[in-house]
């Protein structure tokens, strides 16, 4: 799911006006749909159903008709404290001042909470980040790739035009993309023009490479992608959150920052739903609907779905329990993500443990940092492609990256302006 924001000639200021548009799988359209009615919001939001389109960049391509100023494409999976217009004018001063084509934000992990090892940052190739401008960014370079090959491939002809480049692995990817309107016109195809973006099967992160790329791969210098790190810190010196919620690890760390924010909210006297006895259940905590908790269980940062039943003397801590969940008596919970339907029995202690939706956790069982999936014969006869999906989205990227990279190499890398230029020139020797 994709959202594509449209910004008058008055975006950042005071009266700005914002046309929105949602763009989301079939599947996915009635659903969607609904809750945004529901919303009752004042913003102009359009939600679109995409058909057989499995890449944003393509999305953005079909959209193109409704775009009439500069936009700004952003994932739907991100949560942040960072004021809007504080981003928007990161983008008024890249256009005003500079020869940006695009602004992407990008930003620091800052959570201790998420785990290191779930974080995919690529390598990413930018000029140096100095105080008087923003730092450009160059290219972008798969980590799987990199790891496979155990080196980083960069094009002389680059490092020609930019001796000091810097290449990084401790930066994230955002995917928020403020756009000039030019942009949707390099996606338009044009034989005679090779100086275009190719956007089939490539998502808005492999465009925004390619418009990278595109700066630095022709005899003139063209227009460039500006990167603006989002600051450890705010204007305050109090520290700023920005979380994809595109790894389980970050999806628990979004919901206990929420949970922060409810408790502060309400404070410690806010009122629970009913429940038997005298159940501890804290601010910083909320029940679904039809949800039942029994006595002396204790409830602290957590998030539960409807109608679940939560047995006697429990202890849940920092967890996200899905709808349906049945949990038994004296069970420990921390730190987990338990799936619709679920069952618990009695005496189970699971420590950031991942539970697939209708798993059956046998009485006393006892696990930590374990995914418990329940087992089928077609998981069996299709050990290959299940293991992919296990591990997220994150192998299924890589492999379509690696793929997508190749295919540059045959025929991306040899856009030059002029047709007696070598490809492989990068004008360092005299070859006559």
């Amino acid at each position: 799911m994709v959202q594509v924001w449209l910004l008058d000639q008055s975006y950042g200021k005071p009266n700005m006006t914002l046309e929105i548009t949602v763009a989301v799988s079939s599947r996915h359209y009635d659903e969607v749909k609904c809750y945004v009615e529901k919303a009752h919001t004042t913003e102009n939001i359009e939600v679109v159903a995409v058909e057989d389109i499995k890449h944003s960049g393509q999305i953005l391509q079909q959209l193109s008709s409704k775009i009439s100023n500069d936009f700004v494409v952003l994932p739907c999976d991100f949560i942040t404290d960072i004021d809007p217009e504080t981003l928007i004018n990161v983008h008024r001063n890249n256009q005003g001042g500079g020869n940006a084509l695009v602004s992407g934000i990008y930003y620091r992990n800052n959570l201790e909470a998420i785990d290191k090892k779930s974080l995919v940052a690529d390598y990413i190739v930018h000029t140096p980040d100095n105080k008087s401008s923003d730092p450009v960014l160059l290219d972008v370079y798969n980590k799987e790739e990199i790891s496979g090959k155990k080196a980083l491939e960069v094009r002389m002809s680059m490092l020609w035009r930019f001796p000091y480049s810097v290449v990084s692995n401790k930066i994230l990817r955002a995917s928020i993309f403020f756009c000039s309107h030019k942009v949707l016109s390099l996606l338009t195809p044009d034989s005679e023009d090779n100086t275009r973006i190719n956007a089939q099967n490539k998502n808005i992160d492999k465009v925004v490479r390619d418009i990278a790329r595109r700066s630095w791969r022709h005899r003139q210098p063209l227009e460039t992608v500006a990167m603006n790190i989002i600051p450890a810190t705010n204007d305050l010196s109090e520290p700023t959150t920005f979380i994809r919620v595109n790894t389980i690890s970050a999806y628990l760390e979004a919901n206990r920052y929420m949970m922060r924010l409810q408790a502060k909210k309400l404070g410690p006297q806010h009122n629970q739903p009913a429940v038997k006895g005298q159940a501890a259940i804290g601010a910083d905590s909320t029940l679904g609907e039809r949800t039942t908790v029994s006595e002396r269980t204790s409830i602290k940062r957590t998030i539960i779905g409807h109608d679940c039943k939560i047995g006697k003397k429990c202890r849940i801590t920092g967890c996200v329990i899905l709808d349906g969940v049945v949990i038994e008596d004296d069970v420990v919970l921390e730190n987990c993500v338990i799936g619709k339907g679920c069952n618990i029995q009695s005496k189970a202690r699971l420590v950031s443990c991942n539970v697939e939706g209708g798993y059956k956790v046998a009485q006393g069982f006892q696990a930590k940092n374990e995914t418990l999936q329940n087992l089928t014969m077609e998981s069996l006869l299709d050990g290959d492609s299940e293991g992919e999906s296990i591990h997220g989205t994150d192998a299924l990227v890589s492999s379509e990256d690696e793929d997508d990279d190749r295919s540059d190499g045959q025929s991306q890398w040899e856009v030059s302006e002029g047709d007696d230029v070598d490809s492989d020139d990068d004008g360092l020797f005299d070859r006559s």
